[in-house]
Protein backbone atom coordinates (compact mmCIF):
# COMPACT_ATOMS: atom_id res chain seq x y z
CA UNK A 1 0.00 0.00 0.00
CA UNK A 2 1.23 3.39 -1.15
CA UNK A 3 -0.95 6.37 0.64
CA UNK A 4 -0.29 9.60 -0.62
CA UNK A 5 -1.45 12.68 1.92
CA UNK A 6 -2.60 15.39 0.49
CA UNK A 7 -5.59 18.39 0.20
CA UNK A 8 -8.80 17.67 -1.58
CA UNK A 9 -9.14 18.49 -5.19
CA UNK A 10 -12.56 20.14 -5.94
CA UNK A 11 -13.66 17.39 -8.27
CA UNK A 12 -12.74 14.85 -5.32
CA UNK A 13 -15.52 16.61 -2.79
CA UNK A 14 -18.13 14.12 -3.80
CA UNK A 15 -15.53 11.01 -3.33
CA UNK A 16 -14.72 12.96 0.31
CA UNK A 17 -18.75 12.47 0.92
CA UNK A 18 -18.74 8.96 0.10
CA UNK A 19 -15.95 8.19 2.54
CA UNK A 20 -17.78 9.88 5.40
CA UNK A 21 -20.93 7.91 4.75
CA UNK A 22 -19.48 4.93 4.87
CA UNK A 23 -17.07 5.63 7.92
CA UNK A 24 -20.14 7.11 10.23
CA UNK A 25 -23.10 4.19 8.53
CA UNK A 26 -24.68 7.57 7.38
CA UNK A 27 -26.41 8.79 3.69
CA UNK A 28 -25.49 12.09 2.55
CA UNK A 29 -28.53 12.80 0.04
CA UNK A 30 -27.93 14.21 -3.30
CA UNK A 31 -30.55 17.18 -2.03
CA UNK A 32 -27.94 17.47 1.47
CA UNK A 33 -24.65 17.24 -0.45
CA UNK A 34 -24.79 21.19 -1.72
CA UNK A 35 -25.78 21.89 1.06
CA UNK A 36 -22.69 20.18 2.88
CA UNK A 37 -20.54 21.62 0.37
CA UNK A 38 -21.75 25.45 1.41
CA UNK A 39 -20.01 24.72 5.04
CA UNK A 40 -17.32 22.82 4.19
CA UNK A 41 -13.47 24.49 3.40
CA UNK A 42 -12.32 22.45 0.73
CA UNK A 43 -9.16 24.54 1.08
CA UNK A 44 -8.47 22.95 4.29
CA UNK A 45 -9.49 19.63 3.36
CA UNK A 46 -7.33 17.06 3.67
CA UNK A 47 -7.45 13.41 2.96
CA UNK A 48 -5.31 10.05 2.33
CA UNK A 49 -5.82 8.83 -1.12
CA UNK A 50 -4.77 4.90 -2.07
CA UNK A 51 -4.42 4.10 -5.41
CA UNK A 52 -6.35 7.34 -6.76
CA UNK A 53 -8.94 7.03 -4.05
CA UNK A 54 -9.92 9.04 -1.13
CA UNK A 55 -9.77 6.31 1.83
CA UNK A 56 -10.12 8.96 4.96
CA UNK A 57 -10.75 12.50 5.93
CA UNK A 58 -10.30 15.36 7.68
CA UNK A 59 -10.86 19.14 7.89
CA UNK A 60 -10.28 22.30 10.06
CA UNK A 61 -12.65 25.38 10.23
CA UNK A 62 -10.83 28.69 10.68
CA UNK A 63 -12.97 29.72 14.06
CA UNK A 64 -12.74 32.39 16.59
CA UNK A 65 -13.52 30.68 19.58
CA UNK A 66 -14.50 32.67 23.48
CA UNK A 67 -11.73 31.81 25.66
CA UNK A 68 -11.60 34.09 29.39
CA UNK A 69 -11.39 37.34 28.42
CA UNK A 70 -10.46 37.59 25.45
CA UNK A 71 -11.01 35.87 21.86
CA UNK A 72 -8.76 33.51 19.80
CA UNK A 73 -8.00 32.15 16.78
CA UNK A 74 -9.23 28.20 16.50
CA UNK A 75 -8.49 25.10 14.08
CA UNK A 76 -11.77 23.43 13.98
CA UNK A 77 -11.41 19.53 13.63
CA UNK A 78 -14.25 18.09 11.77
CA UNK A 79 -14.85 14.84 9.22
CA UNK A 80 -12.56 12.94 10.32
CA UNK A 81 -13.41 9.73 9.04
CA UNK A 82 -10.73 6.43 8.10
CA UNK A 83 -12.90 4.19 5.77
CA UNK A 84 -13.24 1.00 7.46
CA UNK A 85 -10.92 -0.65 4.66
CA UNK A 86 -8.07 1.18 6.08
CA UNK A 87 -8.28 1.04 9.45
CA UNK A 88 -5.15 0.40 11.84
CA UNK A 89 -2.74 1.74 9.41
CA UNK A 90 -1.34 5.11 11.16
CA UNK A 91 -3.65 7.12 8.63
CA UNK A 92 -5.73 9.28 11.39
CA UNK A 93 -2.09 9.87 13.53
CA UNK A 94 -0.65 11.26 10.01
CA UNK A 95 -3.25 13.58 9.33
CA UNK A 96 -3.38 14.65 12.74
CA UNK A 97 -0.05 15.47 13.05
CA UNK A 98 0.27 17.45 9.75
CA UNK A 99 -2.59 19.42 10.44
CA UNK A 100 -0.82 20.56 14.04
CA UNK A 101 1.68 21.82 12.19
CA UNK A 102 -0.76 23.65 9.56
CA UNK A 103 -2.55 24.86 11.88
CA UNK A 104 1.33 26.36 13.87
CA UNK A 105 1.66 28.17 10.60
CA UNK A 106 -1.57 29.77 10.11
CA UNK A 107 -1.37 30.92 13.61
CA UNK A 108 -3.88 29.07 15.32
CA UNK A 109 -3.64 28.95 19.51
CA UNK A 110 -5.54 26.03 19.90
CA UNK A 111 -7.21 23.04 18.11
CA UNK A 112 -10.80 21.46 18.94
CA UNK A 113 -13.62 19.16 18.06
CA UNK A 114 -16.37 17.42 19.29
CA UNK A 115 -15.38 13.75 19.72
CA UNK A 116 -17.48 10.89 17.85
CA UNK A 117 -15.32 8.37 20.52
CA UNK A 118 -14.01 9.56 23.38
CA UNK A 119 -11.60 7.01 23.44
CA UNK A 120 -10.03 7.93 20.50
CA UNK A 121 -8.68 12.22 20.83
CA UNK A 122 -6.62 11.92 24.50
CA UNK A 123 -4.11 10.17 22.24
CA UNK A 124 -3.88 13.40 20.39
CA UNK A 125 -3.44 15.57 23.41
CA UNK A 126 -7.13 16.67 23.22
CA UNK A 127 -8.78 16.96 26.64
CA UNK A 128 -12.54 17.64 27.76
CA UNK A 129 -12.76 21.69 28.09
CA UNK A 130 -16.59 22.37 28.09
CA UNK A 131 -19.94 20.21 29.10
CA UNK A 132 -23.56 20.49 28.02
CA UNK A 133 -26.57 19.61 29.53
CA UNK A 134 -29.45 17.94 28.47
CA UNK A 135 -33.14 17.93 30.37
CA UNK A 136 -36.64 17.86 29.64
CA UNK A 137 -39.84 19.01 32.29
CA UNK A 138 -42.96 18.59 32.30
CA UNK A 139 -45.22 21.85 31.92
CA UNK A 140 -47.28 21.39 34.76
CA UNK A 141 -43.85 21.92 36.67
CA UNK A 142 -42.12 24.25 34.37
CA UNK A 143 -43.17 28.08 36.49
CA UNK A 144 -41.40 30.73 37.12
CA UNK A 145 -43.20 33.24 38.35
CA UNK A 146 -41.49 35.93 36.43
CA UNK A 147 -43.02 39.55 36.65
CA UNK A 148 -42.93 40.91 33.46
CA UNK A 149 -41.71 43.97 31.97
CA UNK A 150 -43.63 46.99 30.03
CA UNK A 151 -41.07 47.63 27.84
CA UNK A 152 -40.45 43.67 26.36
CA UNK A 153 -41.79 42.35 23.26
CA UNK A 154 -41.82 39.07 21.99
CA UNK A 155 -42.37 38.97 18.04
CA UNK A 156 -42.43 35.62 15.91
CA UNK A 157 -39.80 36.12 12.48
CA UNK A 158 -40.18 33.91 9.06
CA UNK A 159 -36.61 32.12 8.03
CA UNK A 160 -35.48 34.99 5.95
CA UNK A 161 -36.26 37.51 9.24
CA UNK A 162 -34.01 35.83 11.26
CA UNK A 163 -31.07 35.48 9.00
CA UNK A 164 -30.82 39.06 9.30
CA UNK A 165 -31.95 39.37 13.38
CA UNK A 166 -30.15 36.16 15.01
CA UNK A 167 -27.03 36.70 14.15
CA UNK A 168 -26.32 40.55 15.47
CA UNK A 169 -27.83 39.16 18.57
CA UNK A 170 -25.59 36.31 18.24
CA UNK A 171 -22.02 38.07 17.86
CA UNK A 172 -22.91 40.36 20.76
CA UNK A 173 -23.68 37.39 23.10
CA UNK A 174 -20.64 35.37 22.15
CA UNK A 175 -18.07 37.24 24.17
CA UNK A 176 -19.78 36.35 27.51
CA UNK A 177 -19.19 32.38 27.45
CA UNK A 178 -15.92 30.39 27.15
CA UNK A 179 -16.61 28.38 24.37
CA UNK A 180 -19.18 30.02 22.54
CA UNK A 181 -17.53 29.88 19.04
CA UNK A 182 -18.24 32.47 15.48
CA UNK A 183 -20.02 31.94 12.67
CA UNK A 184 -20.45 32.32 8.78
CA UNK A 185 -23.18 33.60 6.76
CA UNK A 186 -23.42 30.16 5.04
CA UNK A 187 -22.72 28.69 8.95
CA UNK A 188 -25.87 30.34 9.81
CA UNK A 189 -28.24 29.78 6.23
CA UNK A 190 -26.87 26.31 6.12
CA UNK A 191 -26.43 24.69 9.27
CA UNK A 192 -27.98 26.77 11.78
CA UNK A 193 -31.15 27.84 9.89
CA UNK A 194 -31.52 25.05 7.62
CA UNK A 195 -34.62 22.88 8.20
CA UNK A 196 -35.15 20.78 4.96
CA UNK A 197 -38.49 19.10 5.32
CA UNK A 198 -37.25 15.39 4.55
CA UNK A 199 -35.45 15.95 7.73
CA UNK A 200 -38.29 17.07 10.08
CA UNK A 201 -39.79 13.66 11.16
CA UNK A 202 -42.94 14.34 11.33
CA UNK A 203 -41.87 17.92 14.00
CA UNK A 204 -43.03 21.46 12.59
CA UNK A 205 -40.98 23.68 10.91
CA UNK A 206 -38.43 26.00 13.21
CA UNK A 207 -39.90 28.63 15.16
CA UNK A 208 -38.14 32.09 15.75
CA UNK A 209 -38.70 33.82 18.18
CA UNK A 210 -37.00 37.31 19.19
CA UNK A 211 -37.10 39.08 22.68
CA UNK A 212 -36.68 42.98 22.35
CA UNK A 213 -36.67 45.56 25.25
CA UNK A 214 -37.43 49.11 24.51
CA UNK A 215 -37.56 47.78 20.73
CA UNK A 216 -33.93 46.37 20.68
CA UNK A 217 -33.45 42.98 20.12
CA UNK A 218 -31.81 41.22 22.82
CA UNK A 219 -32.43 37.16 22.72
CA UNK A 220 -33.85 34.63 20.47
CA UNK A 221 -35.13 31.03 20.17
CA UNK A 222 -35.27 28.73 17.62
CA UNK A 223 -37.88 25.83 18.54
CA UNK A 224 -39.97 23.36 16.95
CA UNK A 225 -43.11 21.28 18.57
CA UNK A 226 -43.68 17.95 17.92
CA UNK A 227 -46.84 16.09 18.61
CA UNK A 228 -45.99 12.12 19.23
CA UNK A 229 -49.38 10.54 20.18
CA UNK A 230 -51.98 12.63 18.63
CA UNK A 231 -54.16 15.56 20.28
CA UNK A 232 -52.68 16.78 24.08
CA UNK A 233 -48.97 15.39 23.42
CA UNK A 234 -47.60 18.74 22.35
CA UNK A 235 -43.80 18.84 22.84
CA UNK A 236 -41.47 21.73 22.78
CA UNK A 237 -38.19 21.15 21.63
CA UNK A 238 -35.80 23.82 22.01
CA UNK A 239 -33.09 23.97 18.95
CA UNK A 240 -31.13 27.26 20.65
CA UNK A 241 -31.74 30.36 23.00
CA UNK A 242 -29.05 33.10 23.00
CA UNK A 243 -29.24 35.90 24.91
CA UNK A 244 -27.40 39.35 25.34
CA UNK A 245 -28.02 39.45 29.35
CA UNK A 246 -29.47 37.55 31.85
CA UNK A 247 -32.81 39.28 32.33
CA UNK A 248 -33.24 38.77 28.58
CA UNK A 249 -32.68 35.04 28.85
CA UNK A 250 -35.03 34.47 31.68
CA UNK A 251 -37.88 36.92 30.20
CA UNK A 252 -38.01 34.83 26.36
CA UNK A 253 -37.88 31.30 29.11
CA UNK A 254 -40.77 32.46 30.46
CA UNK A 255 -42.49 32.78 27.00
CA UNK A 256 -41.10 29.10 26.32
CA UNK A 257 -42.40 27.70 29.48
CA UNK A 258 -45.82 29.14 28.92
CA UNK A 259 -46.80 28.17 25.58
CA UNK A 260 -50.36 26.82 25.47
CA UNK A 261 -51.20 23.45 24.94
CA UNK A 262 -47.65 22.06 25.19
CA UNK A 263 -47.10 19.08 28.04
CA UNK A 264 -43.33 19.27 28.02
CA UNK A 265 -40.65 21.21 27.69
CA UNK A 266 -37.06 19.51 25.86
CA UNK A 267 -33.79 20.85 25.22
CA UNK A 268 -30.50 19.13 24.12
CA UNK A 269 -27.73 21.77 24.77
CA UNK A 270 -27.86 24.72 27.40
CA UNK A 271 -25.07 25.72 29.66
CA UNK A 272 -24.52 23.16 32.86
CA UNK A 273 -25.02 26.85 34.63
CA UNK A 274 -28.39 27.75 33.07
CA UNK A 275 -30.48 29.85 34.35
CA UNK A 276 -33.55 28.72 33.94
CA UNK A 277 -32.88 25.61 35.84
CA UNK A 278 -32.64 26.85 39.36
CA UNK A 279 -35.22 29.72 38.57
CA UNK A 280 -37.97 27.38 37.78
CA UNK A 281 -40.05 26.57 41.22
CA UNK A 282 -40.32 23.09 40.49
CA UNK A 283 -36.71 22.44 39.97
CA UNK A 284 -36.27 18.92 40.98
CA UNK A 285 -38.66 18.32 38.13
CA UNK A 286 -35.98 19.02 35.60
CA UNK A 287 -34.43 15.57 34.28
CA UNK A 288 -30.84 16.91 33.71
CA UNK A 289 -28.10 15.28 32.36
CA UNK A 290 -24.50 15.97 31.30
CA UNK A 291 -22.03 15.42 28.54
CA UNK A 292 -19.31 16.14 26.82
CA UNK A 293 -18.99 19.02 24.16
CA UNK A 294 -15.45 21.17 23.24
CA UNK A 295 -12.63 19.05 23.34
CA UNK A 296 -9.63 21.47 23.13
CA UNK A 297 -5.72 20.64 23.02
CA UNK A 298 -2.76 23.76 22.35
CA UNK A 299 -1.19 24.11 19.34
CA UNK A 300 1.23 26.99 20.40
CA UNK A 301 0.98 26.84 24.61
CA UNK A 302 2.78 30.00 25.24
CA UNK A 303 0.61 31.86 23.11
CA UNK A 304 -2.67 30.17 24.65
CA UNK A 305 -1.77 30.92 27.92
CA UNK A 306 -0.88 34.95 27.08
CA UNK A 307 -3.95 35.12 25.29
CA UNK A 308 -6.72 34.18 27.87
CA UNK A 309 -7.26 36.13 31.19
CA UNK A 310 -7.02 34.35 34.74
CA UNK A 311 -9.13 35.26 37.97
CA UNK A 312 -6.20 35.06 40.59
CA UNK A 313 -2.53 36.65 40.49
CA UNK A 314 0.55 34.05 41.01
CA UNK A 315 3.38 32.49 39.37
CA UNK A 316 3.67 28.68 38.81
CA UNK A 317 6.29 26.72 36.74
CA UNK A 318 4.05 23.98 34.17
CA UNK A 319 6.34 21.26 32.46
CA UNK A 320 4.59 20.18 29.39
CA UNK A 321 5.25 17.22 27.70
CA UNK A 322 3.55 17.19 23.89
CA UNK A 323 4.54 14.33 21.88
CA UNK A 324 2.75 15.67 18.65
CA UNK A 325 3.68 19.08 19.02
CA UNK A 326 7.13 19.05 20.24
CA UNK A 327 7.73 22.63 20.26
CA UNK A 328 5.24 22.45 23.14
CA UNK A 329 7.34 20.56 25.51
CA UNK A 330 9.28 22.73 27.83
CA UNK A 331 9.06 23.98 30.95
CA UNK A 332 7.04 27.81 31.18
CA UNK A 333 7.13 30.25 33.93
CA UNK A 334 3.26 31.26 33.98
CA UNK A 335 2.78 35.14 35.76
CA UNK A 336 -0.32 36.38 36.46
CA UNK A 337 -0.94 40.04 37.44
CA UNK A 338 -3.04 41.35 39.34
CA UNK A 339 -5.34 42.43 36.72
CA UNK A 340 -5.16 38.70 35.75
CA UNK A 341 -2.97 39.47 32.84
CA UNK A 342 -0.04 37.14 31.87
CA UNK A 343 3.09 36.46 31.11
CA UNK A 344 4.92 33.64 29.56
CA UNK A 345 7.99 32.11 29.00
CA UNK A 346 11.05 29.43 28.78
CA UNK A 347 12.70 28.85 32.49
CA UNK A 348 14.88 26.39 33.55
CA UNK A 349 12.81 26.63 37.13
CA UNK A 350 12.08 23.34 38.88
CA UNK A 351 8.65 22.47 37.60
CA UNK A 352 5.87 22.81 40.27
CA UNK A 353 3.18 21.01 37.94
CA UNK A 354 3.29 18.38 35.20
CA UNK A 355 1.20 17.71 32.38
CA UNK A 356 0.35 16.72 28.85
CA UNK A 357 -1.52 18.84 26.29
CA UNK A 358 -5.00 17.14 27.22
CA UNK A 359 -4.72 18.34 30.78
CA UNK A 360 -3.94 22.13 29.44
CA UNK A 361 -7.01 22.01 27.02
CA UNK A 362 -9.08 20.49 29.83
CA UNK A 363 -8.09 23.50 31.94
CA UNK A 364 -8.00 26.09 29.48
CA UNK A 365 -11.58 27.20 29.10
CA UNK A 366 -12.06 27.56 33.12
CA UNK A 367 -14.75 25.30 33.41
CA UNK A 368 -12.77 22.37 34.88
CA UNK A 369 -11.08 21.70 38.20
CA UNK A 370 -7.58 20.57 38.22
CA UNK A 371 -7.85 18.97 41.77
CA UNK A 372 -10.15 16.76 40.03
CA UNK A 373 -7.62 16.06 37.49
CA UNK A 374 -4.91 15.95 40.60
CA UNK A 375 -6.42 13.37 42.41
CA UNK A 376 -7.77 11.13 39.54
CA UNK A 377 -3.77 11.37 38.65
CA UNK A 378 -3.79 13.19 35.45
CA UNK A 379 -1.90 15.63 36.81
CA UNK A 380 1.48 15.71 38.86
CA UNK A 381 2.67 18.26 41.10
CA UNK A 382 1.91 19.20 44.48
CA UNK A 383 -1.00 19.92 46.28
CA UNK A 384 -0.83 23.29 46.92
CA UNK A 385 -0.07 24.19 43.51
CA UNK A 386 -2.43 22.23 42.19
CA UNK A 387 -5.10 24.82 44.51
CA UNK A 388 -2.80 27.46 42.91
CA UNK A 389 -3.72 26.84 39.53
CA UNK A 390 -7.13 26.02 40.13
CA UNK A 391 -7.50 29.91 41.42
CA UNK A 392 -5.76 31.22 38.09
CA UNK A 393 -8.10 29.35 35.49
CA UNK A 394 -11.47 28.93 37.13
CA UNK A 395 -13.55 31.14 35.62
CA UNK A 396 -16.97 32.87 36.89
CA UNK A 397 -18.97 31.40 33.78
CA UNK A 398 -19.03 27.65 32.67
CA UNK A 399 -17.66 27.23 29.38
CA UNK A 400 -20.05 26.62 26.91
CA UNK A 401 -19.79 25.54 23.21
CA UNK A 402 -23.48 26.25 20.79
CA UNK A 403 -23.04 23.72 18.22
CA UNK A 404 -21.34 20.90 16.58
CA UNK A 405 -18.80 21.72 14.05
Amino acid sequence: MSLEFRPIRDDEVDAYLDVMELACGIEISDVQRPRSRKNMEVSRMRGAIDNGKVVATFNAYPIELTVPGNVIPLSGVSQVTVAPTHRRRGILTKLMTSHFEEARERGDLMAGLWASEGHIYPRYGYGVASYHQAARILKPFAKMNLQSSPDVSIEMVNTAQARDVLPGIYDRARPRIPGMLSRTANWWEFRILADPPQGRQGATPFRHAVLSRAGQPEAYAIYYHRLPNGYGSLELHLVEIIAVNDQAELALWDYLLNIDLTVLISYWNQPVDSIVVPRTIESRRWELSKQDSLWLRPVDLPAALLARHYSSSGQLVIECQDDQCPWNTGRFLLSVDESGVAACQPTSRDAQLHMTPREIGALYLGGVSAYELWRSGLLHGDEKSVIAIDRLFRWHRQPWCPHIF
